[in-house]
Order: C-alpha cells, then structure tokens, then sequence
C-alpha cells in the first residue's frame, strides 16, 4: 500500500509512506493521485523501508511508460526512495536509469541522505 502522508505546499513536498508488498498496480495508481491532486511536480519523499518489491523489470516498463507520458505535458517532481533491502534498491535503481531523461528518482538506504537530494524551493 502507498499512502501520502502529508502535503507540504510551500516546499512543494510529499511524503509518502509504502508498505506490504508494492506491485507496479499500486505504483501506477500512486502517480495517477499525484496527477489528480495536482502533486505531480512536487518533489517526493517515499518511506518505502516497510514495502516489498512485487514487480518484475517488465512491470517496470509500463510505470516508465506513464511517467514518460505525463512528463511530456508536466513537470514530474522528484523523488527520493528511502528502502532497506537490496531487491527494493537494485528495482528501483533499474527504474531510476530508465527514467533519468525525464525525472529524477532515486532509492537511498539512509533517511538522511534522501531527504538531502530533494530540491528545497523555501531556500532559493
């Protein structure tokens, strides 16, 4: 399950929390609020440290399909991923590389590091 946590409009920040396991479904459902909220510039950050990993490579495909998509029309925010696990970072680095063109979205191991990497629009 993915669920926003709360909405930071003058950071134009999310943070999100995922836990069980995660298919490309809740992924793809995910970005689809973001979009109806009218959240899908805002940069993301994602506890995903509860969340299993329940896609394939190919199911990849079909998220970085609608990402690419909406980027095309949008600005896509960034998003630091924050996971525990090797499986969940190697995912989301292979998702990372396929995206890089349009949006940035990287997995961190440390909450810290994550939290550094997401544009800070109050400080400018």
């Amino acid at each position: 399950m993915i669920v926003i946590s709360s909405i930071d409009r003058a950071r134009r920040r999310i943070l999100v929390t995922a836990s069980g396991r995660i298919t490309a479904k809740d992924m793809l459902a995910h970005i689809k609020q973001e979009q109806d909220d009218g959240l899908l510039s805002f940069s993301e950050l994602v506890d995903a440290r509860g969340a299993q990993p329940a896609f394939s490579p190919a199911d990849l495909r079909v998220v970085v399909d609608l990402i690419r998509r909406l980027a095309q029309d949008s600005v896509v925010g960034a998003a630091a991923i924050i996971v525990n696990s090797e499986l969940a970072f190697g995912m989301l680095r292979i998702l990372e590389m396929m995206v890089e063109d349009v949006c940035s979205i990287r997995p961190f191991r440390r909450p810290e590091d994550a939290e550094a990497s997401l544009p800070d629009p109050s400080s400018s």
